[in-house]
């Protein structure tokens, strides 16, 4: 397909990547908002909500200690790692494929971390998600350095990275989900 670079269809490029940002952002700190949710097995059978839903952290029987290491060091190792992996597959592989097979992993792990009955297993979805996550900036990065020219790039990578913060806000809505629909299907909702 033949493209001005800069152009509409590069600009259509960049604002697909946009979403998918602000998707990567939202995951990456979902568990960060959820288990901060207030444990909800303390609202009456009287109360509205019917005491239906249990907090993250009761349901999986966390302590503090594992949190901290859920939403650190199992994360970001597997971020970091995998990171320098995807940013020399991305000069070897197509970028768009790469991208959407990290979306599918962090949605998959996303899915996976709604699904939790324990520490291990939210372990295995943080990592998994860690491992996605990393497809996205090497491959994201690479793409608009192709759609536009060195003169529109600088603008073009700040848009893109408005993601971090717009997908960072928007999952403190993850707060306000939790308490409707429980964190398990907040989860299941982000993946969608």
């Amino acid at each position: 397909m033949a493209y001005k670079p800069g152009g509409t269809y590069s600009k259509f490029v960049l604002y697909v990547l946009l979403l998918v940002y602000i998707s990567n952002q939202w995951c990456r700190y979902l568990l960060n908002y959820l288990y901060a949710v207030a444990d909800m097995d303390e609202i009456g059978p009287g109360d509205p909500k019917g005491g239906n839903f249990q907090s993250m952290a009761r349901a999986t029987h966390i302590t503090n200690s594992q949190y901290g290491i859920l939403a650190g060091f199992a994360f970001h190792l597997s971020y970091v790692s995998f990171g320098l992996i995807t940013g020399r597959i991305t000069n070897q592989c197509n970028r768009r494929t790469l991208i959407i097979l990290g979306l599918l992993i962090w949605n998959g792990a996303t899915v996976l971390l709604g699904t939790a009955t324990s520490f291990p297993t939210l372990l295995a979805a943080r990592i998994i998600l860690g491992i996605g996550e990393a497809f996205s900036a090497p491959a994201s990065y690479s793409l608009i350095a192709d759609y536009f020219p060195s003169e529109g790039r600088g603008e073009a990578n700040g848009i893109y990275a408005i993601g971090v913060y717009v997908g960072g806000g928007l999952s403190s809505l993850s707060i306000a989900m939790s308490q409707e629909v429980g964190w398990r299907m907040t989860c299941q909702i982000t993946a969608a």
